[in-house]
Formats: C-alpha cells, structure tokens, sequence
C-alpha cells in the first residue's frame, strides 16, 4: 500500500478527475435561474458591480432584494459579482464557473485524502 502511496499520480487520473464533474453537469447548460435565485441575483442590483464588493463583508443586505431574506454570505456575493462581470446573466457562462468550483473541490478532496492516506501508512510528512 505504501509503495502505491508514494508514486506520483499519473496524469490520466487527474484529466478524469478534470473531467468528471463537466460530464456529470453537462446536462445543465440551458437551465434558467431558479428558487431564490431571483431576488439573490436577477433583482439584486448588489452583484452588478464589482465596486460593491468591499459591502458584501459589512452589509448583509447586500446578499438579496428581499430584505427578509438577508444574509451574511460575502465570498457568495464576490463569486456572483465576477460571474456578473465577467458574462452578465448569461446562463452558461453560471453554469461553467460553477462546474469549475466542482473542480477545484475535486482536485482538493482527492489530494486530501491521497495525504490523509500517505500519514495513516506511516509515511513521514515532507513538511519535517
């Protein structure tokens, strides 16, 4: 087990683990917004300027139109304000950024637990 531990992943792994979650979501392209999307994006006048961002982390009104929907969400709000400004409201532009974020996870749970399993087989840490 150690010996499997300690050899690099091989970069076919991590192609499909790039592309994993682009399958898995492919599907969702054309969907519209949805739920509370409404008041926490295509009403919310908050996300259309990035200059609104230094608010998102002390203005908890700035997540939502509907102030009985306020919430304290700041790093939320500055992903909804680059999306903004980086393709308006348009659909796919959402969804890709949001497949990307399932990326990022991926790639850190795998490593997470690659590390998780390299200690628990007694490997000694590269950091001592």
């Amino acid at each position: 087990m150690l010996e499997a531990l300690t050899r690099r992943p091989r970069p076919w792994l991590f192609a499909v683990l790039l592309a994993l979650p682009f399958g898995v979501y492919a599907n969702g392209y054309r969907h519209g917004f949805q739920l509370d999307d409404a008041y926490t994006l295509t009403t919310n006048p908050g996300v259309r300027s990035l200059a609104n961002v230094p608010r998102y982390f002390v203005d908890p009104g700035t997540y939502t139109s509907v102030r009985e929907q306020v919430d304290y969400r700041p790093v939320l709000q500055v992903t909804y304000a680059i999306n903004y400004a980086l393709g308006g409201y348009a659909m796919p532009w959402w969804h890709f950024t949001q497949i990307l974020l399932h990326v990022a996870v991926t790639l850190g749970v795998f490593l997470f637990c690659r590390r998780v399993l390299e200690l628990g087989a007694g490997k000694p840490s590269d950091a001592t």
